[in-house]
């Protein structure tokens, strides 16, 4: 359910004031624009909340907000870049829970990351904030600590240095979808070994479980908020006491260092292709010629991004919080940001919202006022309703369609408006959903399939006249694939070969020939993309954006390394919002290198909040 903005809980940029900190007052903006109308306070607390990508830090915060809250300007990533949240602790203490990006994200680079965050912690510092903690999110789903993860970590304790790390909270996230005993083994490890978090809890640092609730994000919080002893990190410090350059400060070595040695490393790779182009001319073979060059094109392409981190690294402090000045000078200026506060759920609400889904909403409605409205099917008693898939599914299916979206992957389900994720306590998860246009009586149609099985709201058939009678005639339960698009358009294909569509697309025509069809999206007037699978196992896709999409068509168009899509949907009620869920192919000397899966996508409101949530 989406319920009105309350002053309880909301989102802001903000910063607030230390009395006690002797700083000069910074040039720039006055502190007080970025708390949205709300007055210092003596007992205000910032706390930073901290981890990498996909551990859960928006769910944290949404928790403690009383509703997930988004704001998005840059959607290519879960957090693109430093947000503020506040809530009331109590009615005389005021939260302010500080979102960073993770040095893992895909969109962005770990010194670009970096730099967000050091602008951040050091203007807030200059205006005389001191946070009194951080919380260090980690997904116990993790099989180990490794790559990311650890470089992830690293970074992380040269950013806070000694003496902050009194006052953070490592906590371990996603209990609840994994097996008790192995998560009891992972978090004894993280503990006990030196180089994971058995050093920093010899420093001070609290190690916390976090169970995705409520009461256990805020009993989080309440371990740093009752304390009246800020702290200011090493990488304040040393960017405006000693006014060091980011690329000096202990955080901006440590990325340094990495990315230096990752460019040496492929700088060596280089010369071996060089070595490898030289002889492949000498020998006159056209063929390793041309692979040859390739692989050096796109090594020189690598080197070079690296070195312009570098380079972005060796910025001043003076030039770092203006940069941040404009940034947010754009941001609050050119796109009026959108707020959206989803009700605080317990778990037996989390369960009837499987049950639910979100009528149509006018244009220019207020998103905040629609209600949610009974799916039909049947109804199964007894059943605890599971509302997210456990770690090691493949699935992969996205579906949008308005102020509807919903989200099928490896480690669970994110929707505002699904059929049931399991049928009953012995039966296989929900593999894939399409859905599709609304029937007179309100309710949205969709089609979706289990593993044993298809099911289909009620009125399909109403909607989809041809495709309900070839459903009848050829049998549900014989389907192989089935899509659904607006203004009657749909493709679907059975077992048996035999395929049905009604659209103005000849979507058989463009699969004539190949091995299988991987998606089908229909958009935006008359818009739509087909992905499938041609022989010699090559992944393709065809389609037609007209002059919608930007985003969208501008990656496509760019984007240089191959990519393998995995599903894909186009938002039939503009021409702006998608979601990609994608493979990355990256060649390496002798092999393909496969990375993913990785998403991309535009979208705003509700549907920004579902899909950053999950991913």
């Amino acid at each position: 359910m989406l319920q009105k903005n309350s002053s309880s809980s909301r989102r802001v940029a903000t910063m607030g004031r230390h009395p006690d900190l002797g700083l000069s007052d910074p040039p720039g903006p006055s502190p007080a624009i970025f708390r949205c109308g709300r007055a210092p306070k003596p007992n205000d607390v910032f706390i930073a909340i901290m981890g990498v990508t996909g551990s859960g830090k928006s769910s944290f915060i949404s928790q403690c907000c009383g509703g997930l809250v988004r704001v998005g300007h840059d959607l290519t990533g879960c957090t693109s870049t430093v947000d503020v949240h506040v809530f009331d602790l109590s009615p005389t203490q005021t939260v302010y829970l500080i979102d960073t990006p993770g040095f893992d994200d895909t969109s962005r680079g770990d010194a670009e990351v970096l730099t967000q965050i050091a602008a951040w912690l050091g203007e807030s510092y200059q205006h005389k904030i001191l946070l009194h903690g951080i919380v260090y999110l980690h997904p116990i789903t993790d099989r180990r600590m490794l790559g990311s993860a650890r470089r992830n970590l690293n970074v992380f304790i040269k950013l806070c240095g000694l003496d902050a790390l009194q006052k953070v909270v490592l906590a371990t996230t996603m209990w609840d979808i994994t097996d008790q005993e192995i998560a009891e083994s992972r978090e004894r490890e993280l503990i006990e070994t030196e180089g994971f978090w058995g050093w920093m809890k010899s420093q001070g640092c609290m190690v916390s479980r976090h169970d995705h609730t409520t009461k256990s994000a805020v009993r989080i919080i309440h371990q740093l908020a009752h304390h009246k002893e800020p702290v200011v990190t090493d990488l304040q410090r040393e960017l405006v006491e000693e006014n060091l350059p980011l690329n000096e400060t202990s955080a901006g070595q440590k990325i340094q260092s990495e990315l230096l040695a990752e460019r040496n490393k492929l700088a060596g790779i280089s010369r071996d292709m060089e070595a490898h182009l030289r002889q492949a001319i000498k020998e006159g073979n056209a063929a390793a010629v041309a692979m040859f060059s390739e692989e050096r094109e796109k090594y020189a392409d690598e080197i070079k991004k690296l070195e312009m981190e570098i380079a972005n690294l060796r910025i001043t402090v003076e030039k770092l919080f203006d940069k941040d000045h404009r940034r947010r000078h754009t941001v609050d200026h050119s796109i009026p940001p959108t707020v959206i506060h989803r009700q605080s759920l317990d778990e037996d609400t989390k369960a009837r919202l499987a049950e639910r889904e979100l009528p149509p909403t006018p244009p220019r409605a207020s998103l905040s006022e629609t209600r949610p409205r009974q799916i039909q099917q049947p109804e199964l008693k007894g059943v605890s309703q599971a509302v997210r898939m456990p770690p090691g599914n493949s699935a992969t299916s996205v579906s949008m369609w308005g102020d509807v979206v919903c989200i099928i992957g490896d480690v669970g389900l994110s929707s505002t408006q699904y059929p049931r994720l399991k049928l009953d306590s012995d039966s296989a998860f929900l593999r894939s959903i399409s859905l599709g246009d609304v029937a007179s009586d309100g309710f949205r149609s969709w089609i979706a399939r289990y593993e044993e099985r298809w099911m289909a709201s009620n009125n399909l058939a109403r909607v989809y006249p041809k495709l309900g009678h070839g459903i009848t005639s050829r049998g549900l339960q014989r389907l192989k694939c089935c899509f659904l698009g607006p203004h009657g358009q749909f493709f679907a294909k059975w077992q048996d070969g035999q395929h049905l569509y009604s659209s103005p697309i000849d979507i058989p025509k463009i699969l004539d020939g190949q091995i299988d069809v991987v998606d089908v999206a229909f958009g935006y007037e008359g818009t739509y993309f087909v992905a499938y699978t041609a022989p010699g196992d090559k992944s393709l896709f065809r389609y037609d954006l007209g002059n919608h999409y930007d985003d969208l068509a501008y990656f496509l168009n760019n984007e240089k390394r191959r990519i393998i899509i995995l599903s894909i949907t186009l938002d039939p009620r503009n021409g702006t919002d998608y979601i990609l869920v994608y493979n990355e192919c990256i060649q390496r000397a002798l092999r393909t290198e496969i990375k993913g899966p990785k998403v991309r996508f535009q979208s705003s409101g509700p549907n920004a909040s579902a899909i950053s949530s999950f991913w």
